[in-house]
């Protein structure tokens, strides 16, 4: 189903979740443009987009909370202001159980709904929507026991939930936790 109007979206990130992603925006006629963390401000100021997706897993994503705090500011202050405005990051699941042996990789990760939540009350009232995505593992090494559906995630399942965060139809959506873990949360 595609919406009605094509909107700009920027994508923050590589590898196969975000690829999945720019697919998943372009098949609804999005205009998509995938950038690196360090080029998202220069391509966020000059695009506009109405829509961001910032995604921490995989290696090519932000790396620390600071650089996902900073990225995510940058989508909230260079995203078109107005009810078509959607900004979601992509963070790991396994944070939420404290399966991620990283220190660095487990705070990144568990920062994205402190972040997201504090941007979704700062722009509630005129700015984009903020949601987080916590998404399972894609790699059938990084699967981990208590998990209910007992496979890697493809990275389409990681993308249809990314979209559903910033679809047109989520404007009433802001300061959510999506999960997409394969019942990773239901702690088994």
């Amino acid at each position: 189903m595609t919406h009605a109007a094509p909107r700009s979206a920027v994508v923050v990130g590589n590898g196969d979740v975000v690829d999945a992603v720019v697919d998943r925006l372009r098949e609804e006629g999005d205009h998509v443009v995938a950038v690196a963390p360090r080029d998202a401000g220069p391509t966020m100021e000059q695009q506009r987009p109405a829509v961001v997706i910032i995604s921490c897993v995989g290696d090519s994503g932000p790396s620390t909370s600071t650089e996902l705090n900073h990225l995510c500011e940058l989508a909230g202050a260079h995203c078109g202001a107005g009810v078509d405005s959607r900004v979601a990051v992509i963070a790991d699941a396994r944070t939420l159980r404290g399966l991620l042996p990283d220190p660095d990789a487990a705070g990144l990760h568990a920062a994205a709904l402190g972040v997201v939540r504090r941007l979704a009350r700062i722009h509630a009232a005129e700015g984009p929507t903020f949601n987080v995505v916590y998404a399972g593992p894609t790699d059938p090494a990084d699967l981990v026991p208590g998990m209910a559906i007992n496979r890697a995630a493809r990275p389409d399942e990681i993308a249809h939930a990314a979209w559903i965060a910033v679809a047109p139809f989520a404007g009433f959506m802001t300061g959510t936790l999506l999960m997409a873990d394969g019942g990773l949360s239901l702690g088994h």
